[in-house]
């Protein structure tokens, strides 16, 4: 449900307690003392069947009898009685409750039969359920603490999200000593209803909250987290600390690939896709918050370390190391000028300024570095020593630093009493400041990470498979013949099959069933040969003694074949055995490369690529991504796989061509739901090209085959992240008689979007945007082209001329996080307006809301836009509401052929 009713859970009028009570301990009673202590605005109703009266307020024996309405219930009564006090919360029409409920796996003893009672009578009545196994929640701006937590947390900007109660009230404690303020504070618990993704879309609109930390245990939805995530990472930090990171390989997995594809492997690659930062422990997400409040982002990895001890700066450098960050490597003009400052047999990175170094020796050397453009941050490192004052220190860090503020300034002054008001005047001026030298580093890389991860969102990708035409049909009768057989392991002709539909190419083979077969078989390749079993059985060829390399004459063919089956017999004597494959064997240099997919049980469909061959079980070697992938999401899965650098190196390799393979292989896992796990290795690339020497694909044990995606459902739901859909693809015509094509938005539009903005005119702008740009700066235009169909669709007109496409024209459909409703703009370009396309347009996008189920649609108009404010009134938009600035319009939707 999103953030429907949320308002109602975490901004109250009024709250009832049930069961309230005068017992110090009793989670009722410290709830009712919270609220009342911290000064809620609202009115909180006592619910006590026994008593008249709680801490001196009239108590109600139960909800029915409260006189005003009920915003927020929060039961903290026994496990039995959670579905009984609900059922009067339906009744009494109460929008949220707080199921406390504390250790609720162990007191309940059927939790999972319990928690869909509970999750189906909320969703019944449009009930928001934060819990149960929650502490509650705290919002300290709005003096409301509803939660079992006493004490006083300060307000911040920090939100803090954890499916941990007892992290969280660790948490809470070490706040209140050290003082960090937040905007909010919550204990998800058990998730019933309310779950990470809806306090994202929540907390992605407060005001107050200027970063999201999270202590993530698992996700139910990852399709509704990537949502979330990715509608909000931009403006807002998302950090997460994952718990239980080092699960065991997937029980379910049936190929080496698929082993490889941990669910640990899945989230790190989902928030990297989300533009999400994943940190090691709790207090990372603290220090990161505080570091990217105070310093901009860091552009690359590469690190400078200025101190004046050799100790602390080594630890500092294996930390860098081990995260993965660079030692900054200095120009020669640095050099020279850091000779000026230090003796020059000691300049290097780390810097050393020696134990004796005074606060103007730490500045220039800082200012120095910085200057450096292969100088992406500097950690200022200090020791406290007699004779050099750490508060001096502490303001030479800051000059420098307001002298150039575009790159990140990080301290550690090491020590305590000493060095106390040295780390509070960093403080007070923007330094972010650290105990040891190693947390500094970790949040200097963490905010690299973030850096790369948002700039992936911005990039532009180049269109990479302009004549790609897979041949779906005939994958189709491939996995419908073996599904209808029973058969869920195809064989390699089958899997090899595939992919050649999606023109991944493979090498000539035929398979046969006798020695003479075989020599035959060979003549026709040409020589050299592999020969290998056909068993959808043998995953392990080489460990089975089935396969046969370099092969040049006949009778080694008429060997191998008769050792092969030999081999088989002794090692594998189960094995149901479907010949043997002769194959052509490749003589050039190359790489033997992998590439698999198979589906996470939170995120669907993920990829593999990395080493083949032998190096394919090393987890080192290999990286995991989300389809689907362009040629910029692409580039970057091959660039995190540790033979990248290998690849990179080679010059005769186009890399190109290794791109485009993922890229239709991200278009087969789209597109058939029903392959559950594809493995290729070895996948061969070479100077000649990419090639598919062996393959295996597992598919779905489905009741039903191919099911037709529902109407209007835009992401298929064996994905996180929504593909192009291009079913929403449709054509008409200007009333000049031109054909235009009407089709959703792609990133790759990016340079199309940029010539339109260049048709328009400044009153055009200022009705569009609400205001006027002399410009569209590049973020800004990948924002709009570069969307999650799920949340937002945008259908532009294109059109020939002068024999190439251009865009003429966009349609926009936001919706809201509530489900129901959304806000549609269009805009023309100024050539091609009077022509009729703007209500084309306007008309496609009003079905395709109809198709989506929601129930209302908004558009905000200038009141001088006279020509837009016609077409509304003809489109049936009703004015709502209307100031001198801004009129607001809009649409009830209903089925068609409704009344």
């Amino acid at each position: 449900m999103s953030t429907f009713n949320l308002d109602a859970v975490f901004r109250p009028r009024r709250i009832a307690v049930v069961p309230a009570s005068d017992e110090e301990n009793s989670p009722g009673g410290t709830i009712f003392r919270n609220l009342v202590a911290w000064g809620f605005r609202g009115a909180v109703y006592p619910i006590n069947e026994a008593r008249e009266t709680v801490f001196g307020v009239e108590a109600y024996p139960d909800l029915l009898t409260i006189p005003r309405p009920i915003d927020l219930a929060i039961l903290c009564g026994d496990p039995e009685r959670l579905v009984s006090d609900l059922e009067l919360a339906v009744k009494k029409a109460v929008r949220g409750a707080l199921l406390i409920c504390s250790d609720f796996w162990t007191r309940v003893a059927s939790a999972g039969d319990l928690i869909s009672r509970l999750k189906a009578l909320g969703e019944a009545h449009g009930l928001r359920l934060l819990g149960p196994n929650s502490l509650g929640f705290i919002r300290p701006r709005l003096r409301l603490n509803v939660s079992v937590l006493p004490g006083r947390l300060p307000a911040g900007g920090l939100a803090f999200l954890s499916d941990s109660a007892t992290l969280a009230a660790a948490v809470f404690d070490w706040a209140v000593d050290k003082n960090v303020g937040f905007s909010f504070f919550v204990s998800l618990g058990a998730k019933v209803d309310i779950d990470l993704a809806d306090m994202i879309d929540f907390l992605g609109l407060d005001p107050a909250t200027r970063a999201i930390v999270v202590y993530l245990e698992g996700l139910r939805s990852g399709r509704k987290f990537m949502s979330a995530a990715r509608a909000f990472a931009r403006a807002k930090p998302i950090m997460v600390v994952k718990g239980g990171r080092f699960a065991e390989r997937p029980a379910s997995a049936q190929t080496p690939i698929g082993a490889l594809i941990t669910e640990d492997r899945v989230y790190e690659a989902a928030f990297k896709r989300a533009g999400v930062i994943q940190v090691e422990e709790v207090l990372d997400l603290f220090h990161l918050a505080e570091s990217l409040a105070k310093q901009p982002r860091p552009r690359g990895p590469r690190l400078a370390i200025i101190t004046n001890a050799r100790g602390p700066a080594t630890l500092a450098t294996d930390a860098l190391i081990k995260y993965q960050g660079l030692l900054a490597s200095f120009s020669e003009e640095t050099v020279k000028n850091l000779a000026r400052v230090v003796p020059a047999e000691v300049i290097g990175n780390p810097l050393d300024l020696l134990s004796g170094a005074s606060p103007e020796r730490y500045r220039l050397a800082i200012s120095t570095c910085l200057q450096d453009k292969a100088v992406d941050g500097v950690l200022v490192i200090h020791a406290p020593v007699l004779q050099i004052s750490a508060e001096d220190v502490a303001w030479a860090i800051v000059k420098a630093s307001k002298a150039q503020p575009q790159k990140p300034v990080f301290a550690s002054l090491m020590g305590k009493a000493r060095v106390a008001e040295g780390r509070r005047i960093l403080k007070d001026q923007n330094i972010p400041s650290f105990v040891t030298p190693v947390e500094a580093v970790k949040s200097f890389v963490y905010m690299h990470r973030y850096d790369r991860n948002l700039r992936l969102l911005y990039e532009t990708p180049g269109t990479l498979l302009e004549d790609f035409c897979p041949l779906r049909e005939k994958v189709r009768e491939v996995v419908l013949t073996a599904a209808r057989q029973g058969r869920y392991r195809l064989n390699f002709s089958e899997s090899l099959k595939i992919l050649e539909a999606y023109q991944i190419e493979t090498l000539d083979y035929q398979v046969v069933f006798s020695r003479q077969e075989a020599v035959a078989a060979a003549r026709r390749i040409g020589f050299p040969v592999v020969l290998k079993v056909n068993s959808i059985d043998i995953l392990h060829k080489r460990a089975s003694g089935a396969v046969a390399l370099y092969l040049f004459e006949p009778e080694q063919v008429a060997r191998a074949f008769e050792e092969i089956l030999s081999n088989v017999e002794k090692r594998a004597p189960c094995a149901r055995i479907e010949g043997v494959i002769v194959q052509k064997m490749i003589r050039w240099l190359g790489f033997d490369l992998a590439l698999g997919a198979r589906k996470s049980e939170t995120f669907g469909s993920v990829i593999l690529f990395g080493a083949g061959g032998e190096l394919i079980h090393s987890l080192r070697h290999c990286a995991v991504g989300l389809p689907p992938l362009n040629q910029t999401l692409a580039r970057r899965l091959m660039e995190e796989a540790a033979i990248y650098e290998d690849l990179s190196r080679d010059d005769t390799l186009d890399l190109r061509l290794l791109e485009k393979t993922l890229v239709r292989l991200s278009h087969l896992i789209i597109d058939f739901p029903e392959i559950k796990e594809l493995h290729v290795n070895p996948l061969f690339f070479c100077e000649a090209g990419v090639y598919a020497l062996d393959a295996r694909i597992i598919i779905e044990e489905f009741s039903s085959l191919f099911p037709e995606r529902p109407k209007g459902v835009f992401c298929p739901a064996h994905l996180s992240l929504c593909p192009y859909p291009d079913h929403f693809v449709f054509g008409t015509r200007l009333k000049d008689g031109r054909k235009v094509r009407i089709r959703p938005i792609r990133p790759e539009d990016e340079p199309l979007m940029a010539e339109l903005f260049r048709t328009f005119s400044e009153e055009t702008i200022r009705f569009r945007f609400l205001e006027s740009k002399l410009f569209m700066p590049h973020e800004e235009l990948i924002h709009y082209c570069q969307i999650d169909y799920d949340r937002e669709l945008a259908l532009v007109a294109e059109i020939k001329e002068d024999r190439r496409l251009r865009i003429i024209g966009v349609v926009r459909l936001v919706r809201y996080p509530d489900e129901q409703s959304a806000e549609m703009a269009v805009v023309v370009g100024d050539p091609w307006q009077g022509k009729g396309l703007g209500q084309a347009l306007c008309r496609f996008m009003i079905q395709v809301a109809r198709d989506l189920g929601l129930k209302r649609i908004f558009m905000e108009i200038m009141p001088a836009n006279t020509r837009m404010m016609a077409l509304a009134r003809k489109l049936k938009f009703k004015m709502m509401e209307a100031d001198e600035d801004i009129v607001r319009m809009v649409l009830d939707l209903v089925p068609e052929g409704g009344p």
